[in-house]
C-alpha cells in the first residue's frame, strides 16, 4: 500500500461511524487480509492431485478434473455449468469472496462500504477484486483505468 492510499484510508476510517459500521469495516479489512494469506492472489500453478492425477486450483477449472486439496470446486453463477476451483478459506455458500470481499449470512458475496465497488477476475485476482472507483488510483472511475498523473498523457 503506497503512502496516498494509506492516508486516504486512515482519512475513510477517522469520519464519525457508528460501532457497528466499524466492525463491519474491520472484518472486510480481515477478511481481504485472510484472503491475502491464502494466496487470493497467486497465479495458479500445476499440481499434482489424488493418483498422481492433475488437480486444478485458484480459480481454474475443475469441469474436467478435480480441485487440488485446500480448494472447492464451485459453480459459476454466470454460466450456471462452468466449474472453478476455490480457496476453501474464501468459499462463502456458492461463491468465491472476491480481494477484499466479505461473506454476508455464509451464502452471498459482496464488498464492504469502504471499497464498494467490484471489478472482474483478472490473473492477478481470478474472484474479482473489490475497489472504491472513486478514490482508487489503479481503478479511477472504471475497473482497470489507472489516473493520470500531472505531465502524463
Amino acid at each position: 500500500m503506497d503512502d496516498q492510499r494509506f492516508d486516504e484510508l486512515t482519512r475513510a476510517l477517522a469520519g464519525a461511524r457508528s460501532r457497528r459500521q466499524v466492525i463491519k469495516n474491520l472484518a472486510g479489512g480481515l477478511a481481504g487480509a485472510f484472503a491475502g494469506a491464502l494466496g487470493l492472489g497467486a497465479n495458479a500453478t500445476a499440481q499434482t492431485g489424488p493418483g498422481g492425477s492433475d488437480c486444478g486450483n485458484n480459480g481454474q477449472s475443475c469441469t474436467a478434473q478435480q480441485c487440488c486439496g485446500g480448494f472447492t470446486c464451485l459453480v459459476d453463477g454466470t454460466s450456471g455449468t462452468e466449474k472453478f476451483c476455490c480457496p476453501d478459506g474464501n468459499v462463502c455458500g456458492q461463491c468465491c469472496l472476491p480481494a477484499g470481499g466479505v461473506c454476508l449470512g455464509g451464502r452471498e458475496c459482496t464488498c464492504p462500504e469502504l471499497i464498494p465497488d467490484r471489478c472482474p477476475p483478472t490473473a492477478d485476482n481470478p474472484f474479482g477484486e473489490c475497489v472504491d472507483l472513486q478514490n482508487d488510483l489503479l481503478n479511477c472511475g472504471s475497473c482497470g483505468n489507472a489516473c493520470k498523473g500531472p505531465g502524463t498523457d
